[in-house]
């Protein structure tokens, strides 16, 4: 019997983890971990849990299983970047809202909208709805968003599987590779004093506005370096310091995203760090590269793409992309232990992170009906 996608048991599901916050860094995955753990538990697996800190954990799940079969790796993440002001959104973005054929919410795109299809996944293969001719482990992590630590735990096992596939929002196009990240933090640092007696002496704030100029002055530079993964790029992303309006500054913090591609490294990086600071060397200013994230890039004829395609040709009638995602991810670290990896999922990168964020309902029915073909 063919596999009918029920996409209203596919949407509730979706709509109950979202309604779970799981912000980062600001809160923890707890709860909603502990609800998708005690799901799959419910349906008959034995879920594992890989303890990462005091309020959050891994979740490692096998769901099907065919002695002859490939072993298909599907990984997501259950933590979410923080809603910010509710006052913005057009509704609650913890209480998932279903309009105009999109559900809206924080983390619908990214990417609990995903992590849900993998749970209704999970429960049609309890139920016998789908017979399997490959194995499939579920894999959840925490602090993807923040510091990688759950990606970082989950590196210290090993797993024998032909390769994994990484949920991210790709509009259902395939992504073999993305770029580097790494987060930097400059701190300046001068004297408190009045401003009105603030002639001659250093402010801190000015010190940090040079630096701000000279990474724009870099990033421009860094365009002219394009590569299948995109163009390296430096951005200011945020400012603050200064106590009070009529004291001069004596501290300044700024926070700097960088996205690299190969052939940077983290001591490149530094270089363009040091060669930024030398500029202001008469000037008290610490710095440093808070996290760091290679990039990476599998072949565009690996097993991974090839079975995608294949199916993907069959369900949808058409040809995907294959492309660089366009944002950072830790298909770098799933490389490093070598596992085939790549990036394709539902719902696009230009809704993450967003006010009123969404996803497509029509790319959550087809990626669901394009892996029940990847499995059976």
């Amino acid at each position: 019997m063919a596999f009918v996608c029920s996409n209203g048991r596919l949407f509730s599901l979706i709509k109950t983890i979202i309604d779970i916050p799981s912000e980062k860094p600001s809160g923890n995955e707890f709860a909603v971990g502990e609800y998708i753990f005690s799901f799959l538990e419910k349906l008959g697996f034995h879920p594992q849990k890989q303890v990462v800190d005091t309020t959050s954990f891994n979740i490692i799940c096998c769901v099907a299983k065919n002695p002859g079969g490939k072993t298909i790796m599907y990984n997501g993440h259950i933590d979410v970047v923080p809603a910010g002001d509710f006052s913005l959104w057009t509704s609650d973005p913890y209480k998932c809202t279903d309009r105009d054929n999109r559900l809206y919410g924080r983390g619908t795109c990214d990417m609990k909208g995903s992590v849900g299809c993998m749970l209704y996944l999970a429960e049609c293969l309890a139920e016998g709805k789908i017979l399997p001719k490959n194995n499939l482990v579920l894999t959840f992590t925490v602090d993807e968003e923040h510091h990688n630590a759950g990606i970082k735990r989950f590196m210290q096992e090993n797993y024998d599987v032909d390769y994994c596939i990484i949920g991210e929002p790709t509009e259902l196009d395939i992504a073999i590779g993305h770029r580097g990240v790494s987060t930097h933090m400059v701190e300046t640092y001068a004297k408190n004093c009045h401003i009105a007696e603030s002639d001659g002496v250093r402010n801190a704030i000015y010190d940090a506005l040079e630096i701000v100029n000279l990474i724009r002055k870099k990033n421009t530079e860094l365009k002219n370096h394009e590569s299948f993964l995109g163009s390296p790029q430096w951005k200011v992303t945020q400012i603050d310091g200064g106590t009070k309006s009529n004291v001069n500054p004596n501290y300044c913090r700024i926070m700097a995203d960088r996205r690299f591609v190969f052939g940077e490294t983290k001591e490149t990086l530094q270089n363009d760090l040091d060669a930024i600071i030398a500029k202001l060397s008469e000037e008290k200013i610490k710095y440093t590269i808070q996290t760091y994230v290679a990039p990476a890039l599998v072949s565009k004829d690996c097993q991974a793409v090839k079975d995608v395609l294949s199916v993907f040709r069959i369900i949808k009638e058409k040809e995907p992309r294959i492309k660089a995602f366009e944002a950072g991810c830790e298909q770098s670290f799933i490389q490093s232990m070598g596992i085939e990896c790549i990036v394709w999922g539902p719902g696009s990168l230009k809704q993450a992170h967003k006010i009123d964020e969404y996803v497509e309902k029509q790319q959550l029915v087809d990626y669901v009906n394009i892996m029940v073909a990847l499995i059976g």
